[in-house]
């Protein structure tokens, strides 16, 4: 769709700040789109862990509207069907997010994955006060296709927020807070039928150990992740300004083959602000049961 078919972007508490609380005043007209679109892309020019070539198709809808003198709703559907052939080295759905746990294998077979979103928030205006909750779910599934060393990745992620508006001097100024929280997991398997393999665990800034695979290799990745912002925005003649703030709090454990006694790891990132490997400090344990030995790893990222 051509960009200036879409709406303006809006500037709010909710728009820019992502407080559900600001709807009643952000939502003050009714829309609905639906679309569907084919993508490809391919080339030298990507990062390292990025598919060499990829073709994507997806449907998705969204809407919003008043439901009331004092309501507001909003909502989104998400869904698309994405091939990579060739592939990349990469098992994650995310490589470059801020956990050190990145797997890393020897082939590049043919993916193919199946995502799945379905998100919507509402707010309620209670005189000068503003109340809002959200919630989301976020479903992936990756498998290859055909391949001598078969791959698969199944994650799944919810969340929600809640936040409080403060309407101040007839809508000149409005503050409000809001607090998020996400769950979720990730597991990686990978299986010997024809080929043979081998799995590079990334773990911080430690040195790279290289596994070969005996017949299965197994992980999995459970996510919290916690945070709190706050948020100012007023009105000046014609023109709406925000300013809003958050901290984020991210834990990640991996957990290996569950078959058996398997070694247990921890990621703690913390930052200001979306996580980004730039502004954020990581330590990662690793611990295996009583009597097997203990070691150690730390790793720092400022």
């Amino acid at each position: 769709m051509p960009h200036l078919l879409l709406p303006v972007p809006g500037t709010g508490l909710f728009w820019t700040g992502g407080n559900p609380g600001a709807l009643p005043w952000d939502v003050t007209d009714r829309r609905g789109d639906l679309s569907a679109s084919v993508a490809g892309e391919d080339g030298d020019y990507r990062r390292p862990l990025d598919p060499a070539s990829s073709t994507v198709a997806r449907f998705g809808g969204m809407a919003w509207q008043p439901i009331a003198p004092r309501a507001a709703v909003i909502g989104r559907v998400l869904f698309d069907r994405t091939e990579h052939d060739p592939s990349s080295t990469n098992v994650m759905n995310d490589p470059y997010a801020s956990s050190p746990f990145v797997i890393t294998d020897t082939t590049r077979s043919p993916m193919r994955q199946t995502h799945a979103r379905l998100e919507g928030a509402g707010g309620w205006r209670l005189g000068s006060w503003g109340l809002g909750l959200s919630a989301g779910h976020d479903a992936r599934t990756t498998s290859s296709v055909a391949a001598p060393l078969s791959r698969a990745n199944r994650a799944v992620f919810s969340g929600g927020t809640l936040g409080v508006v403060r309407d101040l001097n007839e809508g000149r100024w409005q503050v409000g807070v809001h607090g998020r929280w996400q769950v979720g997991e990730e597991t990686v398997s990978i299986r010997e039928s024809a080929a043979d393999g081998a799995v590079h665990q990334l773990e911080g800034y430690q040195e790279v150990p290289l596994q070969s695979i005996q017949s299965f290799f197994y992980r999995r990745i459970s996510r919290d992740v916690r945070s709190a912002g706050a948020s100012v925005g007023g009105r000046v003649g014609p023109a709406r300004w925000t300013v809003h703030a958050e901290g984020v709090r991210l834990r990640d454990r991996t957990l290996g083959d569950e078959r058996c006694h398997s070694r247990r790891r921890r990621a703690v990132a913390a930052g200001v602000g979306p996580l980004s490997p730039h502004r954020h400090r990581a330590r990662c344990h690793a611990r295996r049961p009583r009597g097997a030995g203990l070691s150690h790893a730390a790793g720092h990222r400022v």
